[in-house]
């Protein structure tokens, strides 16, 4: 099959989200602080969060299967409640946080932290990032850390030997550049298909350079790529379709990053292969409230997710490789203070 572009369903059609946001036009490209100020001072549209109407799972690992009576996320057997809800099964209503569409303050859950923002906040941040990325990219490759993750995987030795098949094989949040490619670029692996998702696919095509897949092929895999613009909340329509799904530092960038790990579980064969890597809320930051205090980390990057949202999802792998917190290069270098995996895994058969 030749290379695709697919236009995923818009979230809206789904009733996954609230009003768009107005004024994107106006979002700063250079400063910093222009852009942190252009926020709090004009905000969003809306905070409404919906959640997902079919919260189920693929296999016989998972004990409950409910929606969380719509209160919450199911995520492997256990619900994550939106604010202002409690319980096994969100079943109790509790005090929230009033909403001010200019901050984060009621996106925030003591459970999870901020797993879920409301489609107008998302939307924003999303295209502030884009047009920074458009814009700083000026053409040129850039290649987003590649080197940073190369080193925490141990150079992806860990996915397979040299010239391993990787068989039907995703990338989910790719950005112009990819993981994936210098991964298959290092260890010489052999897929039957190569599907990159980003919602952004179209953007990088159109202004950046650079994309690795801007003709529609990933070089060295002409034939077998598939293109598709849309986010990993749209992975509902996989079900137990990939044989390795590969998801690096993304769900900072997400509309709902509970709903996400669950379609990427859903998405994957039993026994199939997850390369995963991103960073969780440290204590520190949960204590001083930085999960929803402004700065330009948090106007690009809204998801905050607690450590108990990514032990829940990993608890479905069978662990092959797991460096963790300051064990991680990329967690420490140049001043940074994060915590957070990086995960090679198989998916649990039951």
């Amino acid at each position: 099959m030749g290379s695709d572009y697919l236009e995923a369903s818009k979230a809206q059609e789904k009733g996954l989200v609230g009003m768009k946001s107005g004024a994107l036009a106006d979002i700063p490209t250079t400063d910093a602080k222009a852009v942190v100020d252009y926020v709090q001072t004009v905000g969003w549209g809306n905070s409404d969060v919906f959640m997902t109407k079919d919260q189920s799972h693929t296999g016989s690992c998972i004990m409950y299967n409910g929606d969380c009576n719509m209160n919450g996320e199911n995520l492997l057997g256990r619900c994550f409640c939106m604010p202002g809800w409690a319980g096994e099964h969100c079943e109790t209503e509790t005090t929230k946080v009033t909403c001010t569409h200019k901050d984060d303050k009621c996106f925030f859950s003591p459970d999870a932290g901020v797993f879920a923002i409301s489609y107008a906040r998302w939307e924003m941040s999303q295209e502030a990032e884009k047009r920074t990325w458009n814009k700083i990219s000026n053409g040129q490759a850039t290649f987003d850390r590649t080197d940073e993750h190369m080193t925490d995987f141990d150079e992806y030795k860990p996915v397979g030997e040299i010239g391993a098949n990787l068989g039907n094989f995703m990338e989910v949040g790719s950005g112009p550049w990819t993981q994936s490619y210098w991964m298959m670029k290092s260890r010489q692996f052999k897929v039957d298909r190569y599907v990159v998702l980003d919602p952004g696919v179209i953007s990088y095509v159109g202004n950046v350079k650079s994309t690795v897949f801007r003709r529609g092929e990933i070089p060295g895999y002409e034939g077998k790529t598939v293109v598709i613009n849309g986010g990993g909340e749209h992975l509902d329509i996989f079900e137990e379709s990939f044989d390795t799904v590969m998801m690096v530092n993304v769900l900072q960038h997400v509309n709902n990053a509970v709903m996400m790990l669950r379609n990427i579980y859903n998405s994957i064969k039993p026994g199939g292969l997850l390369i995963f890597s991103d960073c969780w809320m440290t204590e520190a930051q949960d204590e001083e409230g930085e999960n929803y205090k402004f700065w330009l980390d948090i106007v690009y990057h809204p998801i905050r997710m607690k450590k108990a949202v990514f032990e829940q999802f990993l608890s479905g792998f069978d662990p092959i490789y797991d460096v963790r917190d300051l064990d991680a290069f990329a967690y420490m270098t140049q001043g940074r203070d994060k915590r957070g995996t990086y995960f090679v895994g198989r998916k649990k058969i039951c």
